[in-house]
């Protein structure tokens, strides 16, 4: 590979597509991620809110 391929302005449709391919999976990766960030913070929200209506009951009592 030429490394000054990557300066010369505008980038030519070819070296579009080839860094269009090499970053593609990226948005499907996001989702993934997002899905199991998203799974541990309502995991842990809800935990929190049980225990918050825990506590809540037995200061009722």
């Amino acid at each position: 590979e030429c490394p000054e391929v990557w300066y010369v302005r505008p980038s030519t449709p070819a070296l579009m597509n080839v860094m269009a391919a090499s970053v593609c999976h990226l948005l499907p990766l996001r989702l993934v991620l997002l899905d199991a960030l998203m799974s541990d913070y309502t995991i842990l929200v809800d935990a929190y809110m049980s225990s918050y209506h825990n506590q809540s009951v037995h200061m009722e009592q």
